[in-house]
């Protein structure tokens, strides 16, 4: 994504080189996560002018000098008391309308809206009289402001990723790669992305250092104001299904992993991957050819395959997740893989790719859990939704 006339705060963003023992912590892989958004406070309200019957009742624009490519509003503490019937537009400043809602909408409460693209956003209320009791503030916007992502691969210079739409008609890339999603989150500062996969019909398996800490275990609609998950992103002007995320099941720091509930369905129709249980890959020199599905940089869904293999077997994964959690592998990614599925050739998920390293780096490996390991610690109930 480009940038165009943004003009916004300098925001430092570095990663140290990785030290591939101990100091591997979910801090540190967090500095991986490429951000393609600022979270900035706004404090807009509206104040309605007096007027009689039908009308435009509080018009705004957005700060002055203050230009992206898209935007994204976060409105808090919605609450209509006004009896009144009217809506709420977003348009750009020639009057295209980018996103509404009505008194008709039952609406309420906090909430994100859709990435709105514009150069500027104008707000406006028209009632069919003053909408006294409407009360809501916009209290923070995302805006566009896209960062280079870490390149995590073997050779700089030389990526062997490739579009998912180049293996449409190879069954044992295409397949697993329709339960492939992108993940949007948003944090508390910025917007990043990551991968998951969908292990049930209504379960993703993605990283546990993508999933902001503030959200709890087991809470029906924590998750959905913070996490989007975008199916079918399989080429740069596809549009993606869009499913938001209802709850976070199970989670583990040392592990890296988080399984999360989707509001809705979507393993019915896209299919589910199957993880393996009891194996490890086979390493060094001639380890086992693996490929990796992801949306490398938050992009269309990749595919990397060619010189795809895991290397050591039994390295030291994150914090207190024991020293023989994880494995190397060469199979390229770039920022925003994080939470990927690594596969055999028979198409099991034998690893969850979640590390890779930066450029300065002495040791050029990316780093998977071993999935034995994290199918090992689910929950049962979580157990008792996977396929065979």
């Amino acid at each position: 994504m480009g940038r165009r006339g943004l003009i916004l705060p300098a925001f430092a963003w570095a990663l140290t080189c990785p030290a591939r023992a101990s100091d591997l912590s979910r801090e540190l892989l967090q500095e991986q996560l490429p951000a393609d958004g600022v979270i900035e406070p706004l404090g807009v309200r509206p104040d309605f002018i007096d007027r009689p019957g039908r009308g435009v009742y509080w018009r705004r624009r957005s700060a002055v000098g203050v230009h992206a490519l898209y935007y994204a509003l976060h409105f808090a503490g919605l609450h209509d008391a006004s009896g009144a019937t009217w809506r709420f537009r977003v348009e750009a400043p020639d009057g295209t309308q980018l996103f509404s809602f009505a008194s008709s909408d039952d609406r309420s409460g906090d909430f994100w809206t859709p990435d709105l693209h514009a150069d500027q956003l104008v707000f406006v209320i028209e009632s069919d009289r003053k909408p006294t009791g409407l009360t809501f503030a916009i209290d923070r916007w995302l805006i566009a402001d896209p960062k280079p992502a870490i390149r995590s691969i073997l050779v700089p210079g030389d990526s062997k990723l490739e579009p998912i739409a180049k293996y449409r008609n190879v069954a044992s890339v295409w397949t697993p790669g329709r339960a492939v999603a992108k993940l949007e989150v948003k944090g508390d500062t910025r917007r990043y992305s990551c991968t998951g996969f969908l292990i049930a019909d209504d379960e993703v398996l993605t990283n546990e250092h993508c999933i902001p800490l503030s959200i709890p275990l087991r809470t029906p609609g924590a998750c959905e104001d913070a996490i989007d998950i975008l199916f079918e992103y399989d080429t740069d002007d596809a549009t993606p299904r869009r499913f938001r995320c209802d709850q976070v099941l199970a989670k583990s720091a040392g592990l890296d992993y988080a399984v999360l509930r989707v509001a809705g369905t979507p393993g019915h129709d896209l299919g589910v991957l199957r993880l393996e249980r009891t194996r490890s890959p086979a390493g060094g020199e001639d380890g086992d050819p693996l490929f990796v599905i992801q949306h490398a940089g938050g992009g269309a869904k990749t595919v990397a395959k060619q010189r795809c293999r895991a290397d050591r077997v039994g390295v030291p994964g994150v914090e207190t997740g024991g020293t023989d959690q994880d494995f190397d592998h060469i199979c390229d990614t770039l920022g925003g893989s994080s939470g990927s599925p690594v596969l055999d050739r028979s198409g099991r998920v034998i690893g969850l790719h979640h590390f890779g390293f930066s450029d300065d780096a002495a040791v050029r490996r990316n780093q998977a859990v071993l999935m034995a390991r994290v199918v090992a610690s689910f929950p049962a109930d979580v157990v008792s939704t996977l396929a065979p």
